[in-house]
């Protein structure tokens, strides 16, 4: 009964193996996981840095500073 059991054991190894050396080699990842994280991993980096452009041009004006043109009013 041994020697059975052991046969299916090896078996069921070689067939989980190739199985996964199957799903290595023929995938090739999906389309829109791909660009999902191309997308998340933009968002980032426009999230860690205010100031700076998407795409490496000059850097947008912050909109808000607090500095006004031309000398304080006096009231």
């Amino acid at each position: 009964m041994v020697a059975f059991e052991e046969d299916v054991f090896w078996i069921m190894n070689l067939g989980c193996a190739i199985l996964a050396m199957f799903t290595v080699i023929r995938w090739r990842g999906d389309a829109r996981t791909t660009l999902l994280l191309k997308l998340v991993e933009e968002r980032e980096k426009e999230d860690s840095q205010p100031g700076a452009s998407p795409n490496g041009g000059p850097a947008m004006p912050p909109t808000n500073s607090g500095v006004t043109k031309g000398p304080p009013s006096v009231s």
